[in-house]
């Protein structure tokens, strides 16, 4: 956060803040932040793990995980190894 507010990105009307603030408002719901606590707590473990080897917290990895497939609900319409 430091680096980032030396360089200007955060505070209103600065780089990328509001632009990040707005895009995230219609993205993060209280449905999704309940259903991401279910998730953490179902699947603790294999998170832990995850964790553990990639040095991300579980939170975080759970956090990428809503937000790109809304928990599995939204897989793409595309090959990820093709795109790979």
């Amino acid at each position: 956060m430091a680096w980032d507010k030396a360089r200007g990105f955060c505070g209103a009307g600065r780089g990328l803040a509001p632009q990040f603030a707005s895009a995230m408002a219609g993205a993060v719901s209280a449905r999704r932040v309940k259903d991401g606590q279910f998730r953490l707590n179902q699947h603790r473990e294999t998170l832990d793990r995850i964790a553990k080897s990639s040095g991300v917290p579980r939170e975080i990895l759970a956090a990428i995980w809503g937000m790109e497939t809304d928990f599995g609900a939204g897989s793409g319409g595309y090959n990820l190894f093709a795109a790979l």
